[in-house]
């Protein structure tokens, strides 16, 4: 079992990446004063409420988000 367990151990040290870069990594995350500038019309308490289902709750979120962009694209 130990000898095993080390040939696991060995192959996951062997083939693990160093790094891990994500497909999008110019992702640009808003400071706090961009975010209150921005985002405030568009994001309000009720879409944090934990008393909805949390898909609805993302999905409301990522909505409000496009919506912006959109919005901010055609400026």
């Amino acid at each position: 079992m130990n000898a095993m367990k080390l040939q696991l151990q060995q192959k996951y040290r062997e083939n693990r990446p160093e790094t891990y870069l994500s497909e999008n990594t110019d992702t640009h995350i808003p400071t706090r004063t961009e975010f209150h500038k921005q985002y405030a019309g568009c994001l309000c308490l009720s879409d944090f409420c934990t008393g909805h289902p949390s898909p609805h709750i993302t999905d409301r979120i990522a909505r409000s988000l496009q919506m912006f962009r959109e919005s901010s694209r055609s400026d």
